[in-house]
């Protein structure tokens, strides 16, 4: 198994890595800024999951410090690999994590399984992303992985926040016939206080919104924070709906906007 590390520190009002650790092949970029967050994207030298790659990230938010994380470009699972990912991330007190990595992206016959952890101190902040695709669209592999697995922890001090899993196996049956035209999907966790003012705005404009939007989308309030849903026919469209409902919170807790690359 390959096991990375980062810490991130608030630094004199900065946050900073202060220490790294990367193992072939996922690849640690720390690009400056010019916001009081720290940025971290996740690269792979062969560009994505191949074979039977086993990754794991260690990483850790220290208190009153700020981390956003995203990927160069979609997390690729390539033709017939059987691949593995586990995060597992803590967040100090008064510390705000952000992820938002491009989607998971699985070729014909492939096999991704991740599981992702997030660990909260009680006044901590989290904003995360998870999403996935239908795969190569283009090259008409929409549907066509074999099994894609993905799960998210969230703990709020000793107690369980959220327990979310999705899996979509061909041994369930054909996937392709169970999507109903959506090529895209994503969840979205909103807790804590840097999140708590989007959360409510949005659990009450969504509540309001056209179920004839291209777009769906659903909120649902939770103690301190708020759960996101989002299915859309297409990668670009999911891509704008989450730039429209996010950005913006996300720029006035950073001080500056990383855009999510694309792949």
């Amino acid at each position: 198994m390959s096991h990375s590390k980062f810490v991130v520190e608030n630094v004199r009002g900065k946050s900073v890595v202060v220490e790294a650790r990367s193992e072939a092949p996922l690849r640690l970029l720390n690009p400056a800024n010019d916001g009081d967050g720290a940025w971290v994207f996740l690269s792979s030298l062969g560009g994505g999951f191949v074979g039977g790659d086993a990754l794991a990230l260690d990483l850790e938010v220290r208190e009153s410090a700020k981390l956003f994380l995203s990927s160069q470009s979609s997390s690729k699972a390539y033709r017939d690999s059987r691949s593995s990912f586990t995060l597992d991330a803590r967040v100090g007190s008064g510390a705000t994590f952000i992820a938002w990595p491009e989607p998971v992206t699985c070729f014909a016959g492939a096999g991704l399984r991740q599981l992702q952890r997030v660990s909260l101190q009680p006044s901590a902040s989290l904003l995360f992303v998870d999403a996935f695709t239908a795969g190569r669209v283009a090259r008409e592999e929409r549907w066509a992985f074999e099994d894609l697995e993905s799960r998210l922890h969230v703990d709020v001090g000793d107690t369980p926040w959220l327990r979310e899993g999705v899996r979509l196996s061909s041994t369930h049956g054909e996937v392709k016939a169970r999507m109903f035209g959506l090529d895209a999907f994503a969840t979205v966790v909103l807790v804590g206080p840097q999140f708590e003012d989007l959360a409510r705005a949005l659990t009450a404009s969504l509540h309001q919104r056209s179920l004839k939007e291209s777009v769906l989308v659903t909120c649902s309030p939770r103690d301190g924070g708020a759960l996101l849903r989002l299915a859309s026919p297409g990668v670009e469209a999911l891509h704008l709906e989450l730039q429209a409902l996010l950005s913006s919170s996300v720029t006035t807790v950073l001080r500056d906007l990383p855009l999510p690359s694309r792949g």
